[in-house]
């Protein structure tokens, strides 16, 4: 039985590249499907879909890939996240309603006994809330995907909000690369996902101040004028614009998940936002366990890190020694022997705690999202 399950999901899976919306896509992608019949239908925890496996065989190929598609849009509008103290079964339905009503003006094929009113077309699911808190539905089914989103527990929503994070970053990314018309992300996400892209430090003021010499045509800091005291630098004529970037991320036991995440959507705005020539990212903590260059179609949420032991800087200033670059930016809480002596490269501390300040370079410090 499981193969032929396993095939059914496989097949509803490639019937949902039809309705040609990579970001969709890219999310119901994103998730392990789990076979779990102590459900009337099919759940989403941000990190799992849950499906009943006869309700799932005896629907129609097309209602299959519905299901797919359902789910997947709970954790795309980030209905997971976004609940807080509302109540949990009146904000699922208003998730539904919100759902089926764009499915179903996409042609998806539903049952007639899901959470479905043209009313509701173009609302916010926080609008049908509201509504539907003044003027309660009907009672529905147990089949009626009313309560489909399995709610994390405490314990649980730090690596849930975190992965939902992750997830979306990593559509709106693919989704800018293949050109997708914004169209098919509805506004009420598109705003969600700008708070979530959004980043906490303000690049473009850190970078112009940083780096401005830099991104010019006829100013740069990689090539030092020796004719000046060796104390300073001061920009010599050379025509090139935003190069190569280095970026090192202190992977160590002390860097939790969402801080990684949070940092991985820094970058990819870094990335999107000033498209340097070359984009190097280290993952290290006291040593160096992955180099990536990154190139324009790579999506950085898919890189894969390591780390989980101390902190040393060292190894990433001896890399970017032999290995030319622009700049450095390195994310850590600083928590690691200072280094003491400035290279020839500009150097950006991105600090994430209360450490003492870098006694080489700039450092900001800045705070979680949380």
């Amino acid at each position: 039985m499981n193969t032929e399950l396993n095939k059914a999901l496989d097949t509803a899976k490639i019937g949902l590249l039809a309705y040609d919306s990579t970001f969709l896509t890219t999310v119901a992608f994103s998730f392990k499907y789990v076979w779990d019949d102590s459900m009337p239908t099919a759940a989403v925890d941000g990190i799992n879909v849950y499906i009943n496996p006869e309700f799932f065989l005896k629907a129609t190929p097309g209602q299959r890939v519905f299901v797919i598609a359902h789910e997947s849009w709970h954790v795309a509008l980030n209905h997971l996240v976004r609940k807080t103290d509302k109540d949990g079964m009146v904000w699922n339905q208003a998730g539904d309603y919100v759902i089926n009503q764009m499915l179903k003006d996409r042609n998806f094929e539903m049952w007639d006994w899901v959470l479905q009113n043209d009313k509701y077309r173009g609302w916010t699911t926080n609008a049908v809330y509201d509504d539907l808190i003044e003027n309660p539905p009907p009672e529905t089914t147990d089949e009626a995907m009313g309560s489909d989103v399995r709610e994390p527990t405490q314990a649980e929503s730090i690596e849930v909000e975190a992965k939902v994070k992750e997830i979306l970053v990593k559509a709106v990314n693919a989704s800018k690369i293949v050109g997708e018309d914004p169209g098919n992300i509805p506004a009420e996400i598109t705003r969600e996902i700008e708070k979530l892209l959004n980043p906490v430090l303000p690049w473009e003021m850190l970078l112009s101040n940083f780096l401005s010499d830099m991104a010019k045509d006829d100013y740069t800091w990689r090539r030092p004028n020796k004719r000046f005291a060796p104390d300073f630098y001061l920009p010599t004529q050379y025509s090139e614009s935003l190069g190569n970037i280095t970026i090192a991320i202190d992977t160590s036991g002390s860097i939790s998940k969402q801080q990684l995440t949070e940092i991985l959507s820094e970058i990819s705005y870094i990335k999107e936002r000033f498209k340097p020539k070359n984009l190097t990212i280290l993952d290290c903590d006291y040593v160096i366990h992955n180099v990536f260059d990154v190139t324009e179609s790579d999506d950085i949420c898919d890189l894969e890190f390591s780390g989980g032991g101390g902190t040393a800087f060292e190894p990433v200033i001896k890399y970017c020694d032999t290995h030319p670059t622009q700049a450095l930016l390195y994310f850590t809480d600083l928590y690691a022997d200072p280094i003491t002596e400035q290279p020839d490269y500009p150097v950006l501390w991105l600090c994430y705690s209360k450490a003492q300040e870098a006694e080489i370079g700039q450092t900001i410090y800045y705070e979680s999202k949380k």
